[in-house]
């Protein structure tokens, strides 16, 4: 296997951009490990980056395109592409870049729009880019949220399904 980028000291879960286009090459990041992106030893860090792969004459470098911190240190991430693809026309809804969904260790799932981190890529700080909600699944579960994933269907598709460390 060749290597085309990489980020160097981040213990973290990823979840690839389902969107095309100029956001074909974006991951999201959610900190796992308190070494490298985490703000101390409880919290974490929601990042974006640009890993620009499908342009042969660029740079292969990551480019963070936005942040936030948490509360909490992530157990999984998932990513679902909202209605940005149903458009033909890519105007329509260009500010739609889904939905992304932070499993935490917590024990609680946190909702972020993407759209809202890369708005604010100089301000992490600022509350439209803090979580559209956050939510104790199952009334409490003991462990962190481990297992994210959205339906794949695209009637379902903010339907999402999680598991965790104590089995629930």
């Amino acid at each position: 296997m060749t290597r085309i980028a990489q980020l160097d000291d981040k213990g973290a879960v990823v979840a690839w951009s389902p969107l095309g286009g100029e956001h074909a090459d974006v991951i999201a990041l959610g900190s796992k490990e308190k070494g490298g992106i985490g703000f101390d030893d409880y919290g974490g860090e929601l990042q974006l980056y640009d890993f620009n792969i499908a342009n042969p004459h660029g740079s292969h470098e990551p480019r963070l395109l936005g942040s936030i911190a948490t509360a909490t240190r992530f157990g999984s991430i998932a990513w679902t592409p909202g209605n940005a693809h149903l458009h033909a026309d890519a105007t329509a809804d260009a500010d739609d870049l889904g939905l992304l969904a932070g499993g935490m260790l917590d024990g609680t799932v946190s909702l972020w729009k993407p759209s809202s981190l890369l708005r604010n890529a100089a301000a992490s700080s600022d509350p439209s880019a803090a979580p559209l909600a956050t939510v104790t699944p199952g009334g409490g579960n003991a462990g962190g949220i481990t297992a994210l994933k959205f339906n794949p269907h695209e009637k379902e598709r903010y339907t999402l399904a999680c598991g965790g460390t104590s089995g629930e």
